[in-house]
């Protein structure tokens, strides 16, 4: 596989008991990201987040997390809406749909998991990031802090509608409205 891996399927899903190793290499390297990513590992067993990874020959080129709840309830309350966090998508991989794929895959299991809303944190310096969402639907509706290794920084808050029928959910698709 060539350094963007053109030509090569990108395959998707849960994180899985044989991905750990490879889950914390990819995402982690510092201790206290390492604590995070433990604790993320033990929500998504406990099935209170779910880690979705995108894979190209077995190596992780992308991964995002669907999170019931979250200490502000206007980003997800765990019965209508559930928060989007960390969404990322390795260099070489970017702008080929990876992303896109990964979040319609959330949309398909929000669905499942009876959310009828999807919310996500952005700065607001982060242009791409933002006319990604808005592209797929989302709006900001807040503006909100989030503390960050004791740095507090500011966020754009949006929310996106998730629809989907119970044939979409579980293959695994889902659309914005």
């Amino acid at each position: 596989m060539g350094a963007t891996g053109v030509g090569t399927a990108v395959t998707y899903r849960l994180l899985e008991q044989r991905d750990i190793g490879a889950f914390v290499s990819w995402r982690g390297g510092d201790p206290y990201i390492d604590g995070l990513l433990w604790l993320s590992i033990g929500e998504h067993s406990e099935r209170l987040r779910f880690i979705l990874m995108a894979l190209a020959d077995e190596e992780i080129v992308g991964t995002v997390a669907l999170v019931r709840t979250h200490p502000d309830a206007d980003m997800a309350d765990g019965e209508q809406s559930g928060y989007v966090e960390a969404l990322e998508v390795k260099e070489g991989w970017r702008r080929r749909g990876v992303a896109g794929a990964m979040l319609a895959r959330l949309a398909g299991l929000a669905v499942q998991e009876g959310f009828s809303r999807l919310t996500v944190m952005v700065e607001p310096h982060n242009e791409p990031a933002l006319a990604f969402f808005n592209r797929l639907g989302f709006r900001a509706f807040k503006r909100s802090e989030f503390i960050w290794r004791g740095n507090t920084r500011p966020v754009v808050c949006l929310e996106g509608t998730v629809r989907g029928n119970h044939a979409a959910a579980g293959s695994g698709q889902g659309a914005f409205l």
